[in-house]
């Protein structure tokens, strides 16, 4: 990150606008749309506590190589802590992990190998997603209306993110601002 910080710095303040994430590090008064990832999933997850709190625990599976995994676990960790939710921590889907009355946070995105593994492993289980068992993603994509009838996720607004973006740029007035992150409920929880 160093490295990253160093090349960024030669960038003039003005001309600079970060999108996802802040880098706190980095002095100046730049631009930055950006994601609090441990917050942003605490919050994303608090909009379906009801439903998390009627389920048996939480499933956290993401890969550990990937950027932000640290961050989003933490979030989740905190928020099943305080609100009194069992959480486990997977790296990969197995048959054995996927059981009745359990909701799945995947990390990795959409359409890929775990989503695909979860699905197939509540199929042969003849669990039905979404009443038996629920699963939500992270990070929404117009695919996510359609995969599984309605993929549930918590997201940041990209829209939103690229907009802000524009509007720092065309008026010349940066600023930091933190992008609006929700659970967009559709049929799998």
């Amino acid at each position: 990150q160093k490295r990253v910080i160093k090349a960024i710095k030669r960038i003039p303040n003005r001309k600079l606008v970060l999108l996802d994430r802040n880098l706190d590090d980095l002095p100046g008064n730049f631009g930055a749309v950006y994601q609090d990832f441990t917050n942003d999933v605490y919050d994303g997850l608090s909009q379906g506590l009801k439903k998390l709190k009627s389920m048996k625990q939480l499933n956290v599976i993401t890969e550990s190589s990937s950027l932000y995994h640290t961050y989003i676990c933490e979030g989740a960790r905190r928020f099943c802590k305080d609100f009194g939710i069992k959480c486990e921590f997977y790296t990969s889907v197995t048959p054995d992990i996927i059981r009745t009355k359990e909701a799945y946070l995947i990390l990795n995105g959409q359409l890929d190998k775990e989503l695909i593994d979860l699905a197939r492993a509540a199929k042969e289980k003849k669990l039905k997603v979404g009443r038996d068992i629920g699963i939500i993603s992270y990070n929404e994509s117009p695919i996510n209306e359609i995969v599984l009838n309605g993929l549930t996720t918590i997201s940041t607004d990209f829209k939103a993110m690229g907009a802000i973006a524009a509007r720092m740029i065309l008026s010349k007035e940066m600023h930091k601002v933190k992008c609006e992150f929700n659970m967009i409920r559709r049929n799998t929880f």
